[in-house]
């Protein structure tokens, strides 16, 4: 039987280059039920909302996710919002691939060097030989120098994702802390050093055409199709299908015609 990463080695990471790849965050198990009848994001993910901006979710709910999820679809789970300690991380890394976890998402909350970047992303790549690592910085939280710095910073440690994100989910979204042309920049740089741009934090519907204009390769969503709040267990079928609908029918932008070569 394929492990979860050799069956996401047997496919692309993301497909389609020529596309902004769609991410929806999961909080439950019942709420795979929402695209019946829709279809799927490019990724899932799967978080714990109550445990943290990128709060690990129960192994139980990794599993079960990814057993109703399509296997063309990978699913990506976060686990936690990390001070340092690598061995605990790369553990943890571990357990959610175990799980089930086609891709591994790690929230660097209190790093302060690129040198603690590089040996904590190092340790989780060691031991999780093959499993593709998104690295997270808050935009909230770093200043402009750390969010340059850190596509260069990420790749050399292993990892293949470099997502922006918030930390906090009730001051403000991502462009509340870093101006378009700044996001435009960072794409450009993780292309430069061969990792996956990723964005996230407060996206809605609404977002969709700044985020065609700045070309992450992928862009996260949770709050724009929940029925209630962020960390509510609950998918609106109206909201997701919208969504989906939107990222369809998004024309690549001159950023993304570049990015791609």
């Amino acid at each position: 039987m394929s492990t979860p990463a050799t069956i996401l080695s047997e496919r692309p990471l993301l497909p389609n280059k020529a596309r902004i790849g769609l991410l929806v965050s999961l909080v439950a198990v019942s709420e795979c039920s929402a695209f019946a009848g829709i279809g799927y994001p490019d990724f899932i993910d799967v978080k714990n909302p109550s445990a943290g901006s990128l709060g690990m979710p129960e192994l139980n709910t990794i599993r079960n996710i990814r057993k109703r999820i399509p296997l063309s679809v990978p699913v990506s789970a976060a686990i936690g919002d990390a001070h340092d300690d690598p061995p605990r991380y790369a553990s943890l890394a571990s357990m959610a691939v175990e799980a089930g976890a086609d891709i591994v998402k790690v929230g660097l909350y209190g790093f302060s060097s690129n040198k603690r970047i590089h040996a904590f992303l190092s340790r989780i790549r060691l031991e999780n030989t093959g499993v593709p690592i998104a690295a997270c910085l808050y935009a909230d939280l770093a200043d402009s120098r750390s969010i340059g710095d850190f596509p260069r910073a990420a790749a050399d440690a292993g990892a293949d994702i470099c997502l922006l994100d918030t930390f906090s989910k009730s001051k403000g979204k991502l462009t509340d802390y870093i101006a378009k042309d700044e996001l435009l920049f960072f794409t450009g740089l993780c292309g430069r050093y061969g990792v996956l741009s990723a964005f996230a934090g407060g996206l809605g519907v609404e977002d969709t055409d700044w985020v065609a204009e700045t070309a992450p390769n992928i862009a996260g969503f949770r709050g724009a199709v929940a029925k209630n709040g962020r960390g509510e267990t609950g998918i609106s079928p109206a909201k997701l299908k919208k969504l989906i609908a939107v990222f369809n029918s998004l024309k690549p932008s001159a950023a993304v015609e570049n990015r791609i070569g």
